[in-house]
């Protein structure tokens, strides 16, 4: 547990909790036959998280008063030697910690507790609980994150950063780890129409000057040129925001509301060191995995679908990765050594021509040796080998670095 967590990072884990708490009612409807503990679910575990819970507080008392009374029914206890963080409802982890600062600051009223109400009120409250409150705040912290997991997990949601095969190559990197790949944050692309499939551009308008620009992430300044008692031109400086269409671009008789769609920038990725946490935009990233090629430490086997990757991500295209990877050698024909025929390849075990005999005068089955005989160029064969016990098929990195030295990539022209 980080005994300092930044403020920033767990209002970003609870923005993000918020905009995937809009993903659980498609998932339920996904998972309509899901098996959770053995039994049919409808929903499975996101419908669990959609239910509304009761705080950890309530559920003791409904504890106490079951066995006080001796209620009949089985007890609303949970099982204590169950570790199983999946089984907690995302909810309750949120109402625990919102009910405890609700009474704290007078903020109890009567409403609906949702994801979203309860990480909005934690996130709006993040600078008086880390003011009045250090003592509990790595643990709310380490819940948040928790949180923000365990919802990944129900969507099956890409928002985790995925570690590369590049190792960092600063020299004050004190462990050159592998680069962590932080992949671009989501927006509302278009507004689309659930029943003629219309789509509307999903502008932002900025809360300061309310100009509208064209689709992306939020909270991004406004750079439009704004003059002040002056006449020197500035920026305006405020906040972006999208703007929910409110109905179907077309005439169009359906009253559903627009649904959003979402993309990425990828050209906006960046790759970050875990160790001395350094960025590195494509260029960067591009050069530390060309000198890492470079080492006398790649000189070694490879798994084939890694040399596959690498070279699509140097750029080669995947035509040329399959010819390169692939048998470069191809088995024409087989050859006897005896009478010079030639046969199909691999067709015959052994030469089945008949030849005729002066001595008897008849004719009589050669069976000579046949050699096979290859047609392709000899110096584009690539070393390697296939474990018989996985299966997995390894290549020699230095023949498949020399191939892409020694092979110009063509530019196309327009």
């Amino acid at each position: 547990m980080n005994q300092h967590p930044d403020p920033i990072k767990v209002a970003r884990d609870l923005t993000e909790i918020i905009n995937l708490a809009d993903g659980l009612h498609d998932q339920a409807v996904n998972d309509a036959r899901a098996q959770v503990d053995g039994r049919s679910l409808p929903g499975g575990r996101a419908m669990i998280n959609l239910a509304p819970v009761a705080d950890p507080d309530t559920w003791q008392r409904r504890v106490e008063l079951h066995e006080e009374w001796r209620l009949p029914g089985p007890s609303p206890a949970i099982d204590e030697d169950a570790d199983d963080d999946a089984a907690v409802p995302a909810l309750q982890v949120l109402r625990w910690w919102s009910n405890q600062y609700r009474w704290a600051l007078d903020a109890v009223w009567d409403h609906i507790p949702t994801i979203r109400t309860e990480a909005s009120f934690l996130r709006h409250q993040l600078d008086w609980i880390t003011t009045h409150d250090t003592g509990r705040w790595p643990h709310l912290a380490d819940d948040v994150r928790g949180v923000r997991v365990h919802m990944e997990n129900l969507l099956r949601a890409g928002h985790r950063d995925d570690r590369t095969r590049v190792e960092c190559d600063r020299p004050t990197c004190p462990t050159h780890p592998r680069l962590v790949r932080a992949y671009a944050p989501r927006f509302i692309d278009t507004w689309a129409c659930p029943l003629c499939t219309a789509t509307a551009p999903a502008l932002r308008t900025c809360d300061t000057c309310h100009r509208q620009t064209n689709p992306g992430p939020d909270d991004q300044p406004c750079t439009a040129a704004t003059r002040r008692q002056t006449t020197t031109a500035t920026e305006c400086g405020g906040r972006l925001r999208t703007g929910h269409a409110l109905a179907c671009p077309r005439p169009c008789p359906s009253a559903l509301p627009l649904e959003p769609v979402w993309r990425s920038r990828p050209e906006d990725d960046r790759w970050k060191c875990p160790a001395c946490k350094h960025r590195f935009d494509d260029d960067d990233f591009q050069r530390a995995h060309a000198a890492q090629l470079r080492r006398e430490e790649a000189e070694k086997y490879v798994a084939l679908p890694d040399a596959r990757s690498t070279l699509a991500s140097l750029g080669r295209p995947v035509r040329t990765i399959a010819k390169w990877l692939g048998p470069q050698l191809e088995h024409v024909a087989d050859h006897c050594t005896e009478c010079d025929a030639t046969w199909p390849p691999g067709e015959f075990p052994a030469c089945p021509a008949d030849i005729f005999e002066p001595a008897t005068h008849e004719l009589v089955r050669c069976g000579g040796e046949l050699r096979a005989a290859f047609a392709g160029d000899p110096e584009a064969v690539i070393d390697g080998y296939c474990e018989l016990k996985t299966r997995r098929v390894w290549v020699w990195w230095p023949d498949v670095w020399r191939l892409h030295l020694a092979t110009p990539t063509r530019r196309r022209t327009s």
